[in-house]
């Protein structure tokens, strides 16, 4: 069931692909098969970049970490402190949380465990589902990474290091009580916020 639904909500994308997006905009793509190969590293020094945005998922290793003198900064939609990993938005709802945070981080060899950037907190909705919740935290952080850049050019600006015991859990995909769990609990808020919302309407 997750592999179905995360494979429907790509199906349905209509996001332009990344190298579409980038000429469309002027900016130079070199498409590579092999990201540590000595032909990417070179491309990556000759533009002597301060930072390098990493968007995706998976890990980067040195050293490519170490390449641009302010590192390699990255999202992670969740607060590195509670929720590390993976399904974005899933751990928060299943979890009856009020908020769920975003974290731009510059990365190291662990995941989801950087020095913190910029932090931004979304609140959780009574009628947000998981694929709501989702999209609202990737659309209220777009403008993260721009402001995540202006912090490090402040030569006063040093990113926060957040000590190892106190990381948050690491999680990954949900089985299948677990997806069943979190979608009666969406449901059952919803009835319930649509019950209260509704009698606040009411008239006297």
């Amino acid at each position: 069931m997750m592999a179905i639904q995360l494979l429907s909500r790509s199906l349905t994308d209509r996001s332009l692909p990344t190298a579409e997006y980038l000429y469309e905009k002027g900016v130079e793509l070199q498409e590579v098969h092999d990201l540590y190969a000595e032909t990417t590293l070179d491309f990556i020094r000759a533009r002597e970049p301060d930072c390098v945005f990493r968007f995706g998922f998976g890990f980067i290793r040195e050293p490519i970490l170490s390449l641009p003198p302010k590192g390699v900064i990255s999202y992670h939609h969740g607060d590195i402190r509670k929720y590390r990993g993976q399904p974005v938005a899933f751990w928060e709802l299943y979890a009856g949380e009020r908020e769920m945070g975003v974290t731009v981080q510059v990365l190291n060899e662990q995941l989801d465990a950087g020095k913190i950037v910029l932090e931004r907190s979304i609140p959780i909705r009574w009628n947000d589902s998981w694929d709501s919740l989702e999209r609202r935290a990737y659309d209220e952080s777009v403008d993260m990474i721009h402001e995540a850049c202006l912090l490090l050019d402040k030569r006063e600006f040093s990113p926060e290091v957040v000590p190892e015991d106190e990381l948050g859990t690491l999680y990954t995909v949900p089985n299948l009580r677990q997806w069943a769990v979190l979608q009666s609990g969406v449901l059952w808020r919803k009835v319930r916020g649509a019950v209260r919302h509704n009698s606040r309407r009411q008239p006297m």
